[in-house]
This record gives structure tokens, C-alpha cells and sequence, in this order.
């Protein structure tokens, strides 16, 4: 190469440059043309890995969104199971700074920037600096009132419509009777729940004559979980027949996902046997459906005169128990000593 002459590239050299300026130019779009990230970053763990927002705009925006989407699906059967965590990192190491904001794309359609949270943005690296991060919060995402509210107010994103009644719900179910709750005008069943004012009033005052205030008290309770059940899909708070209908959720027995056969017996109340069940009980063996309490119990026998089955290649067929094989002694005819 003669001097003053410009280094001959290969194609793929080529094309690696222009990715290069490609990516650049994004980003310096995306951050008003600031070359600096904007610290601290922000850190949010889930069961997908760990996703990373920066301080500017743009981060502030992607953290915002993300908790929308994360407490708008919150007690849907396929959201985020937990727990969740937000760090707070005061240093950009190399091995994070490609991750900085990577849920901000451009649609391709309209060319708009836009916040997608699919898979791909979760890294699952470890990260060397990981000690240096700082907790700031924490969530378990069980499908209660309190978990549900501690979301939404680390987070600032306002509950919807149908989010706010289902932990009003969960509420009475969990802590019973909240004359605040079931007076709110926002609450979708206060008219369903205003009797029980009264009534609750009339047992303290001594004045019913009825049910005690306990009695009331779990009646109230059934109805809010009732109207959770039939009006809503909530995750751990699902029908029985719902849970063994949707193939989507694995329901596992002894570490695998129950067959459609297996399913289907259950829910015609069939005793079943299965040979593991559980590693940590292994002397049950039969399942039953038991709709009153809303789940498949396990037992170690099951009632008397009560056919039982068993699943055999993706069928129901007839249990039939394995005779014990009786082991015979020999004797000892030497005399003794």
C-alpha cells in the first residue's frame, strides 16, 4: 500500500464497518446525540435474565414501560412468575454497556422507536461487577392484594379497570372485611358486597339474627373468591377444571406434565395410580380430584370398592395391583450348637 492510500477492505470488513456506523448513528438518535451514557443504570432481574436502562430520557421511558407491561400482566397465567429485583449500577463495564437500552427499537414499519420486551433483550450473563450493584427492590409477583400493590406503588404505573378489582377481590379473600374497599365507587362489585356492611354492623352491634360475625365473615370471603374464579383467570386462584383444560401450563405429576388422557380422567373424577408421585412423600400413589377444595389430592390408599386406573401409553386402562411375591425361607436343618 503506497503512502496516502486507503487500506482495501474486504466485503465482510465492509459490511462490518457499516453495521458499525449503523449502530452509531441509532444510538446517537437515541440519545440526543449525547455520547455518554447517563449513570446510574438500572437493573431489573426476572426469570428471563436481566434487562439494563439508562438514566437519560429514553432509559427512564423503557423503565416506565417496562413496569406498565409487568403490573398490566400481573396476575395473568402466563406473566412474569418472580421474583423480581432492581439494582441500582454506578459503573458502565464493557461487558454491560451493549445491553444498555436494547428494549428501544425502531419499527421498521413506521420508523418510530419503540419498546419491546421479547426474550432476546434478557442476558442471562453473569456480570463480574454484579457485587458492586445496589438493591432497590424487590418482588416475589405472588398473585396477592399486598404483593400486587407493592408493584404498582415502587413503580408509579396506575392499576387498570379489571387489575384493581381482582386485588380488591384478593383483599377480601386474604384480610376479610374493609369498609373503605367495598364503599369505593372505582369497585366494580361494591353493589355485589354492600350488604355485608350491614350486616357486619348488625353482628358487632349485636343485633343480628343470624349468622355470627365469623360465619359472615367466610361467606363474604367465598363470594369474593367465587367471582375470582368465574369472572377472572388468575393464576393460583384458577378452577380446577380450567387448570386440567389448558394445555399451555404444564400440570406435572412426579416432575412430568400430566397427558391429555390423564387430564381427562381426572376431571371425570376417576381414581388414579401413579407409581411416583412426589420424591420428598413416596408412599402416595393415588390421585384424586377433589373439586370442593378446588385441587388433585394424593393419597397412599384408595377407598375401599373404588375402581382405580392408571395411564399406559397415552391411555386409561384398569389398575390391577401387583401381587407381593412371597419369599420363602429355607430351614436350617443343621444341628445346633
Amino acid at each position: 500500500m503506497e503512502s496516502g492510500e486507503l487500506p482495501k477492505l474486504t466485503a465482510e470488513q465492509l459490511d462490518g464497518l457499516l453495521q458499525f456506523h449503523r449502530k452509531q448513528d441509532e444510538r446517537a438518535v437515541r440519545y440526543d446525540y449525547n455520547p455518554v451514557y447517563k449513570l446510574p443504570l438500572h437493573a431489573v432481574e426476572t426469570s428471563k435474565g436481566i434487562v439494563f436502562f439508562s438514566d437519560t430520557q429514553t432509559g427512564r421511558d423503557g423503565l416506565k414501560s417496562f413496569y406498565q407491561q409487568l403490573s398490566g400482566n400481573y396476575f395473568r397465567v402466563h406473566s412474569e412468575p418472580g421474583p423480581v429485583r432492581q439494582y441500582q449500577v454506578n459503573r458502565l463495564s464493557d461487558d454491560i454497556c451493549p445491553l444498555v437500552d436494547a428494549c428501544y427499537r425502531k419499527n421498521p414499519q413506521n420508523g418510530k422507536g419503540e419498546y419491546d420486551f421479547d426474550e432476546t433483550i434478557f442476558s442471562k450473563d453473569t456480570f463480574r461487577d454484579r457485587n458492586r450493584w445496589r438493591q432497590t427492590f424487590e418482588t416475589n409477583m405472588e398473585p396477592t392484594a399486598s404483593e400486587f400493590l407493592r408493584l404498582t406503588e415502587f413503580s408509579g404505573c396506575p392499576a387498570s379497570r379489571n387489575n384493581a378489582d381482582i386485588s380488591k377481590l384478593l383483599y377480601l379473600i386474604e384480610n376479610g372485611f374493609k369498609r373503605d374497599l367495598v364503599a369505593d365507587p372505582a369497585f366494580g362489585y361494591r353493589n355485589v358486597f354492600q350488604e355485608y356492611v350491614t350486616r357486619i354492623d348488625n353482628c358487632i352491634n349485636g343485633q343480628s339474627s343470624g349468622l355470627n360475625l365469623a360465619d359472615v365473615l367466610d361467606e363474604m370471603r367465598q363470594k369474593a373468591e367465587n367471582i375470582l374464579q368465574t369472572e377472572f383467570d388468575v393464576r393460583g386462584h384458577r378452577t380446577l377444571e380450567r387448570a386440567l383444560n389448558d394445555k399451555s401450563v404444564p400440570f406435572l405429576i412426579g416432575g412430568t406434565d400430566a397427558v391429555q388422557a390423564m387430564r381427562q380422567a381426572l376431571l371425570e373424577g376417576k381414581w388414579i395410580y401413579s407409581s411416583k408421585i412426589s420424591e420428598s412423600m413416596p408412599g402416595l400413589h393415588f390421585l384424586h380430584a377433589d373439586k370442593k377444595c378446588n385441587r388433585v389430592m394424593a393419597y397412599s390408599k384408595p377407598p375401599a370398592g373404588k375402581a382405580v386406573y392408571q395411564e399406559k401409553n397415552g391411555r386409561i386402562i384398569p389398575y390391577t395391583a401387583a401381587l407381593k411375591k412371597e419369599t420363602k425361607t429355607k430351614k436350617n436343618n443343621s444341628p445346633k450348637l
